[in-house]
């Protein structure tokens, strides 16, 4: 024999995975998915029997009281989670049967309780005759004393029933306002009123743990005479909370857990997760059955359950609160921003971003924030980064970005809302390090020049120092004058030495403030300082230049120093401005073009007592001023150092005059 049954759930998908799995599940079954009210009345009149999926926070579908109306005299069965009381399900003739959704048989359970209910159920819905019973024999029908009787028993047992059913559909649409509560004091409430109003305690309670002392959330004590009737049970709610069981005291009298000097009461005392206790009282002792437990455990699983709802919703809104307090508060550019088709999609920016991207908060927002901050020669990285952020996982990387001003270094901080999962949403924190990133390139630098320091110590400065030693061992043997004169050479090829390692050293370094300076001044002061021998200072055009002063005699020291070192005794060294610069010339062997390029080479010389230093610290410190120095051709055979991309101002032609006729007189 087959049996049709109607499936009714929360949802279509739950509907029709019920319906399948009940097939499987009972050979002689065909399941009927539905979920509208309107499904279940088309449907009823043509099956055997209903079952109604039901969850404590269903709230799509059709509801269970309109099911249990539209079912009639069709068998109905409650398919529910393991917080739901089967007693309550079965105190009423609106719910038949009861199977509990929990472990891999409950479909097979569920498959047997529809068979036993469709085989002692007739056409009509009521009960049949038992075996050997004949339909005479159940009611005799010329008995009209037996007739009433029967008809008096059916009314009662009519109205018992629609007690029954009352309260526990009461009982339920209670359960389901439990668990909309909207807080924890709400939801107590809610709970002592529901065990007072639907499960008929004489008094009731919620009691929470506030760091090992038991506080009073709500309570409802209509019959104790407004107040509890037991002096102390804490003992017994401590005892409760321990060990997460519930404890049923038949009488308080023979408890050791409870102090009271009333009459006999019963108490059950039920934990809320690890939160707090429900406890119930009712006169008289043994008031409290299996029946009443069971009601009462069901009754504080919903509240439980609800607590923890509550208590996550809580932290997580706390936890977004604390988020959008550091966002708005952080001092380095935020964005939240939110996944949508692979795109980081921008959801706000804090102040601290609009300042440094220089976007208004309006331009980005919904927007996609790579367009904006990504340099076209990182999107590849940038897709690498997101794929990352997409599975969930933390990064930090240090990139560069584009900003109001310019392209600068950051570390990019990102973190997922939701880590260790495919996440969509998170933050990214920009941390300014360009600064730092400059810091590190001029301490990369200056460790090179400590390396070229200290090989030149060992090598060129050793050099010298070795020829002083062997002559003046010579002039103590033989005592000739002339190998002192060897020692002296050799002395001051270290003092040249030393004074270039110290430029060196200070190579690379940050200019200090710039002032206004006349070329042809500074001039006067390198010439000053350099042995020039029989060699002429002509100046020409004279300017004047932003530059820091001290720097800038340096660049023509050395420059002068090279012209007089390659050249002859009378090297004539030609200084004068030109248009955007200034210019070094003299009339020696020049520079061979194919070496122009090697010159500025730290270590490059073609002069046998020569460092190769001096060119390189003047390029040093022409890019230290954001200028450029190139090597062309002079005009009278020799080089001609030239420096660029320098802002000058032109000086009179009388004070040229002047300073032309002091450089000849010098």
């Amino acid at each position: 024999m087959t049996e049709t049954v109607l499936y009714v759930a929360a949802s279509h998908e739950d509907a029709h995975e019920g319906a399948t799995a009940l097939e499987r599940a009972g050979s002689t079954l065909t399941v009927e998915p539905a979920v509208s009210l309107a499904k279940v009345h088309e449907c009823v009149p043509a099956v055997d029997c209903v079952v109604f999926a039901e969850t404590p926070t269903t709230a799509d579908g059709a509801h269970l009281l309109e099911v249990v109306d539209a079912c009639g005299s069709k068998p109905l069965v409650l398919f529910t989670d393991a917080a739901y009381s089967p007693k309550a399900a079965r105190a009423t003739d609106g719910i038949d049967g009861y199977v509990r959704r929990e472990g891999e048989a409950a479909v097979a359970h569920l498959a047997d309780e529809i068979a036993w209910m469709c085989n002692a159920t007739g056409d009509d819905g009521g009960l049949t005759a038992g075996p050997g019973m004949t339909d005479a024999e159940a009611v005799t029908d010329d008995s009209a004393e037996v007739a009433a009787t029967l008809e008096n028993h059916e009314r009662r047992s009519k109205q018992r029933r629609r007690d029954r059913r009352e309260c526990v559909l009461d009982f339920h649409e209670a359960t389901v306002q439990i668990v909309a509560a909207a807080d924890e004091a709400e939801l107590y409430d809610r709970a002592v009123a529901t065990a007072e109003n639907c499960l008929a305690f004489d008094c009731c309670r919620v009691l929470t743990d506030d760091d090992g002392e038991f506080v009073t959330r709500a309570s409802a004590v209509g019959d104790c005479d407004r107040s509890w009737p037991l002096e102390d049970d804490h003992d017994l709610a401590a005892e409760t909370l321990e060990t997460g069981e519930s404890v049923l005291v038949d009488d308080v009298r023979e408890s050791a857990l409870v102090e009271t000097d009333g009459g006999p009461w019963s108490i059950v005392s039920v934990p809320i997760g690890e939160v707090g206790v429900f406890q119930a009282v009712t006169a008289g002792p043994d008031a409290f059955d299996d029946a009443a437990l069971e009601l009462v455990e069901s009754l504080v699983a919903h509240v439980t359950e609800t607590v923890a709802r509550l208590r996550t919703e809580a932290a997580l809104v706390s936890e977004r609160d604390r988020l959008s307090a550091l966002f708005d508060n952080v001092p380095d550019p935020t964005v939240r921003y939110e996944f949508v088709d692979g795109d980081a999609v921008v959801r706000d920016v804090n102040d601290a971003f609009e300042e440094a991207f220089g976007y208004d908060r309006e331009a980005v927002l919904d927007e996609n924030v790579d367009e904006y901050v990504v340099p076209p020669n990182l999107d590849d990285e940038a897709r690498q980064l997101n794929e990352t952020l997409l599975a969930g996982e933390c990064l930090q990387v240090v990139s560069r970005r584009q900003t109001a001003d310019g392209i600068r270094d950051f570390l990019i901080n990102v973190v997922p809302l939701a880590l260790g999962k495919r996440g969509v949403e998170g933050f990214s924190i920009y941390t300014d390090i360009t600064e730092q990133k400059r810091r590190e390139r001029e301490l990369a630098a200056q460790n090179e020049r400590l390396d070229e320091f200290a090989s030149i110590v060992s090598h060129d400065l050793r050099s010298p120092l070795n020829v002083a030693r062997g002559y003046l061992e010579l002039a103590k043997e033989t005592g000739d004058d002339e190998h002192v004169a060897e020692v002296e050479a050799a002395h001051e090829r270290m003092r040249s030495l030393i004074d270039e390692l110290l430029a060196l050293s200070r190579r690379g370094s940050v200019i200090g403030e710039t002032e206004p300076v006349a070329v042809h001044d500074v001039a006067r002061r390198a010439w000053a300082t350099v042995d020039t021998g029989d060699a002429e200072l002509v100046l020409e055009n004279d300017a004047i230049v932003e530059a820091d002063k001290a720097r800038l005699i340096e660049i023509l020291e050395n420059l002068i120093r090279n012209a007089t070192d390659h050249g002859d005794d009378a090297v004539t060294v030609r200084l004068g401005a030109t248009e955007g610069g200034f210019f070094v010339a003299d009339d020696g062997p020049g520079i061979p073009a194919a070496e122009r390029d090697a010159v500025f080479d730290s270590g490059y010389t073609t002069a046998d007592d020569g460092t190769g230093l001096g060119l390189s610290i003047v390029e040093e410190i022409v890019d230290a001023h954001g200028w450029t120095v190139e090597v062309t051709d002079g005009d009278d055979g020799g080089a001609r150092f030239e420096i660029r991309g320098v802002e000058t101002d032109a000086v009179d032609s009388a004070d040229l005059e002047d300073d032309q006729r002091r450089s000849r007189d010098h």
